[in-house]
């Protein structure tokens, strides 16, 4: 059979999870969670032999603070070859095809974190060069429903700035607010609101607004073992990127 190189479907949904149940045996709750809330079929690459999937690769999208400007960069997940596959340059060519795919959307870089030591090594041989020490990674898993009335997101920073330090003083009008945010999309999380601003083609999370801000908080992990990163663009500097021990948000695929 020839091999072929697919995006995700809704009809390949099965043979993805049995792939990944068998690759990383995950409990089911885990994989439901991350196809319903981080699997997007554009940002999936498949790898079948005629109607057998054979290897896979997931990437979600994060931004990375490099000094004072964020970097678009690719986070690279869920990457799986079916056992008796394996050895031969399946992962090759699903990321020949990533990294055409990343390089024509503009992206920045690519990060992995590879599973064990040894897996560095293998990484290493695709170009994944520059060693993050350790970074902080926010997850936004609250379930969230886009909102299209911006009245009562006003009213409730206007009831929070009432209780502030500073009051209403440094508060924008109710018309400013409406005027500044066009464009802009707006999300509701049980009590809080989430504010997203057009950067390209995405969006990125820049404010929560809620009484509570514990109710607000997205999943934060800290991860204290090394990741790899895949320049694109072949200016970012390992050394400087290290010094800044960057944050990487997942925030809106």
């Amino acid at each position: 059979m020839a091999l072929c190189i697919k995006h995700g479907s809704k009809k390949s949904l099965p043979l993805m999870k049995a792939l990944w149940k068998d690759t990383f045996h995950d409990s089911d709750e885990f994989i439901e969670t991350f196809f319903e809330k981080f699997y997007r079929p554009r940002k999936t690459l498949l790898l079948f032999d005629g109607k057998e999937l054979v290897s896979m690769l997931f990437y979600m999208d994060v931004g990375m603070k490099y000094f004072r400007r964020r970097i678009k960069c690719a986070y690279l997940y869920g990457v799986a070859t079916r056992l008796d596959e394996r050895r031969r340059g399946h992962f090759s060519r699903l990321h020949g095809k990533l990294i055409e795919e990343l390089t024509d959307r503009k992206y920045d870089a690519v990060l992995v974190l590879p599973a064990s030591e040894n897996l560095f090594g293998f990484y290493k041989n695709y170009g994944y060069t520059h060693s993050l020490k350790r970074f902080e990674y926010e997850l936004l898993t609250l379930d969230i429903t886009e909102v299209k009335d911006l009245k009562p997101i006003w009213e409730m920073k206007k009831e929070i700035f009432k209780k502030s330090k500073e009051g209403l003083k440094v508060l924008e009008s109710e018309e400013q607010f409406m005027e500044s945010r066009k464009g802009h999309k707006f999300f509701s999380s049980d009590s809080a609101y989430l504010a997203f601003a057009p950067k390209g083609d995405k969006f990125i999370l820049y404010e929560v607004i809620s009484y509570d801000r514990e109710l607000a908080k997205c999943e934060l992990i800290h991860y204290e073992r090394s990741a790899s990163l895949l320049d694109l663009t072949g200016k970012l500097d390992p050394e400087q990127i290290e010094k800044q021990k960057p944050q990487l948000s997942y925030l809106l695929n």
